[in-house]
């Protein structure tokens, strides 16, 4: 029997080969597009997967919270929360922290250092718990069985592991012992031993670093008092209830004082859901955008939608039309169940030839997404998604049988046999071919009804971005800061380094103001409990902690009086970056007999040895020792103001591009903290390149509805328009009279899609504080298109029956 139904199928396609073709290209094209849409969601919906423990892994958050609602989100926790929650908690199994390496994530590592030096660039670096290896699923190539647990042991990736060690490598030798650095300025700088080689974590990971350092040892100070400065994961027992926790922890943070309003409490927040558009501060990774997902979706699910309503046209006039040979196969015995069988089976093959078509457009999609779209599409296949992306198919090929198959099936199985033998022009009079023509038409005005939405949907965008571009012709002032990461521990070249291009963009007008300093506005940057710092030379150590807080020049520029001896920071850039000023309490810890001895002398050791440049008076008689550096060494911010002609996101970014590119022959690794404008852009030209794309689909997809219907009515109302010309109508009456019923489709098409563009357009310009206004032209154009396009097919295919000879047209 299946047999029969291939042959049956086969032939049928082969004689109504332009109608098959037709059909394939429409699905293949909504196939393509789904599984491109798929697999994009499928991919952002896989992070953090991966881990083994990833249903049971939670972040530990700080959340803020203002009259009992949530104000800010922070991703970082006190170094000892993670201690504090599993004594606390008996369904807390185990956590790990990390804690940024330097205050930029980076760090300069060293090996070979003697003779010869390779030193390399390491983009993330965190001090972390040896735990993590545990706890989430990293590839360990080589480890000793130490690992993270004891003092000055590092953790580095197989690539990195390349760069310092090159020729170990390529002959395939362990280089477990080996010891590398962190470059600094001094010879004194930490030494740390490679105890583990790991690959890198997959992309699809919040997490991303190409080294680790054991925290055991190390003088992080950082108790549950300090700053939030560390990423705290912890794994759950099973069946442990995470919302029992939250709901203790925020009870334990609300204050017994009711005129206290502003609280801070800790939470679990799934690992899985992080980069689901979780909003929190200090990020190690940018979340996705959830309404972008939902926006796709949405569009994958509407072209698949538009591409099977064409296919069902096509079946409809194809079932039609076969109305003898159906009746000829009753005839011969075939029985209704059979019938339908063929009909379902005939849907089948053709769909699984439109969906091998549709995978091979998904592929080579796949391989030019970066061409329409800057939204980081991944490129490549893991398992998991290859699963999911079958699976994807599998249901589109079972659903669109079911829907392109079901009515045609009912349709030829419902016509008489006496009334099927006469063929398809006595059928085309039948009231089945009525019920057939309703539901097409029902069908195409849910395709004229989508297509006016993408093609208003393309303009708005379009007329948006070109309003941004155009609106302001004069030169606007936008603020924007820069951050150099800085080079952890030394920069030889710092305090030589000149701002010549600054300047000459000053006097150019590119830029009006600029402001150089390691902070903004004179605030304390970063504050944390370090080693006492002492003398060099001297074996003493004070028993205690010293305080220290990254500044700038500006700290005290009000309030130089405070100054017992030395002075100030320099303002020039980069000139004290190995300078350090202390207080009283700090002077006495370090054994000085005056504060004019003090000066000039070479203390530490914070990440590197440091000259004191001033001493200053204790703010409180009992202040603790506090010492404040500043320097290239340590993040640096610019704060600068360009003028740019317009405002759109793309001059913006444009002129930052620029900007950043001319700085960066000075300053390597530089960088603007200011960077929405660059996502901003980067998504309006996403935005607008899908929507053409798929505004061309969706047309396309439209006018083939229109031209099957109007083949369809053209054949139907061949006899009735041959009466009309005998009686005395031209050929342009004839026309009108075709061309006015599916003007009337196109008109409830309007009607439907008005509200939903209207809807949609002012949703979307609401993210805009400079936007176009909701004119007629946003309803006007799309429809006009579609209505020209669609009277074009029209006039092609009923010119036929217009201009056909009233004899022939009754005799049919």
């Amino acid at each position: 029997m299946l047999k029969s139904f291939l042959l049956i199928s086969i032939r049928s396609m082969w004689s109504k080969s332009g109608s098959a073709l037709l059909n394939i290209i429409c699905l293949a094209l909504g196939v393509a597009t789904c599984l491109f849409i798929s697999n994009y969601i499928f991919y952002e919906l896989s992070f953090d997967a991966f881990h083994t423990n990833a249903n049971r892994l939670y972040r530990l958050e700080t959340d803020d919270y203002r009259n009992q609602e949530i104000t800010r989100r922070d991703a970082f926790t006190p170094f000892g929360k993670g201690d504090e929650l599993k004594e606390q908690f008996s369904q807390v199994e185990d956590y790990f922290r990390l804690i940024p390496f330097s205050e930029n994530y980076s760090a300069f590592l060293v090996s070979n250092f003697g003779a010869i030096e390779r030193t390399h660039y390491v983009e993330t670096a965190y001090y972390a718990d040896n735990s993590i290896l545990d706890l989430l699923n990293i590839e360990i190539i080589e480890k000793s069985e130490s690992a993270l647990s004891k003092t000055n042991t590092a953790a580095i990736s197989f690539e990195l592991a390349k760069s310092l060690f090159p020729d170990e490598i390529k002959e395939g030798q362990s280089i477990l012992g080996k010891s590398v650095r962190n470059r600094t300025s001094d010879l004194q700088s930490q030494q740390y031993e490679i105890t583990v080689v790991f690959e890198k974590l997959p992309i699809n990971s919040h997490l991303h670093f190409d080294a680790l350092f054991s925290t055991v040892g190390e003088d992080l100070l950082l108790d549950n008092s300090s700053s939030s400065n560390s990423l705290t994961y912890v794994l759950l027992r099973e069946n442990a209830d995470p919302a029992a926790i939250n709901n203790q922890l925020l009870k334990q943070s609300i204050p017994t004082d009711e005129f206290i309003t502003y609280y801070k409490s800790t939470s679990l927040y799934p690992l899985k859901n992080i980069h689901l558009g979780h909003q929190a501060s200090n990020q190690p990774s940018s979340p996705t955008n959830a309404m972008f997902l939902i926006f796709l979706a949405a569009i994958g699910i509407i072209v698949l939608l538009l591409s099977t309503t064409n296919y069902v046209n096509n079946c409809i006039i194809t079932a039609l039309d076969r109305a003898k040979e159906i009746g000829i196969r009753k005839l011969l015995g075939v029985s209704p169940n059979q019938l339908r069988q063929s009909i379902y089976f005939e849907s089948l093959f053709t769909n699984l030839i439109a969906s091998v078509l549709g995978v091979l457009l998904f592929i080579i999609g796949q391989r030019s997404a970066r061409i329409f779209i800057d939204v980081g599409y991944p490129v490549g296949y893991s398992s998991e998604r290859i699963q999911l992306l079958a699976l994807t198919v599998l249901a589109i090929i079972l659903l669109t049988t079911i829907f392109t198959a079901g009515y045609p099936a009912q349709l030829l199985n419902s016509l008489k046999l006496t009334q099927a033998l006469k063929g398809k022009n006595v059928v085309f009079q039948s009231k089945q071919s009525s019920s057939g023509a309703r539901a097409m038409k029902t069908l195409l005005v849910f395709q004229l009804a989508m297509s006016m939405i993408f093609v208003s949907g393309a303009f708005a965008v379009y007329s948006q971005l070109n309003y941004l571009k155009e609106k302001d012709k004069r030169s606007i002032a936008l603020e924007v800061r820069g951050k150099f990461p800085g080079l952890t521990g030394s920069n030889e070249y710092a305090a030589d380094l000149n701002t010549v291009y600054l300047r000459s963009a000053l006097e150019e007008g590119t830029i009006n103001s600029f402001k150089i300093s390691n902070l903004s506005n004179g605030q304390v940057r970063m504050r944390q409990y370090i080693a006492p710092l002492s003398l060099e030379g001297d074996s003493s150590t004070y028993d205690g902690q010293f305080l220290l807080s990254i500044v700038d020049h500006n700290y005290w520029s009000n309030d130089t009086s405070v100054f017992i001896s030395g002075s100030n920071f320099s303002p020039k850039f980069g000139k004290d970056y190995n300078g350090v000023i202390i207080n009283e309490s700090a002077l006495e810890a370090m054994k000085f007999i005056h504060a004019d001895t003090a000066i000039g002398k070479v203390v530490g050791k914070y990440n590197s040895m440091l000259s004191v440049k001033g001493v200053i008076k204790n703010r409180t008689p009992d202040e603790k020792p506090m010492v404040y550096v500043t320097g290239f060494r340590y993040p640096t911010y610019f704060d600068i103001t360009l003028n740019i002609k317009g405002n759109s996101a793309e001059k913006i970014d444009k002129a930052l591009t620029q900007l950043r590119t001319d700085l960066q022959y000075d300053l390597p690794k530089f960088y603007f903290i200011t960077r929405n404008f660059e996502n901003q852009s980067k998504l309006e030209r996403s935005l607008l390149n899908l929507f053409i794309l798929f505004t061309c689909i969706a047309v396309f997809v439209a006018c083939m509805g229109v031209y099957s219907l109007s083949s369809f009515t053209a054949q139907k109302r061949t006899k009735e328009m041959g009466l009309r010309k005998i009686l005395g109508a031209n050929v342009s009456q004839i026309l009108y009279i075709l061309i006015y019923d599916f003007m009337r489709l196109i008109f409830i098409g309007s009607i439907i899609s008005i509200p939903l563009i209207v809807f949609g357009i002012r949703s979307w310009l609401n993210n805009y504080a400079y936007r176009i206004d909701l004119h007629p032209l946003l309803l006007a154009i799309p429809i006009l298109t579609m209505t020209i396009i669609a009277v074009s097919i029209i006039i092609k295919q009923s010119w036929k029956t217009a201009v056909v000879s009233p004899l022939r047209a009754i005799s049919r």
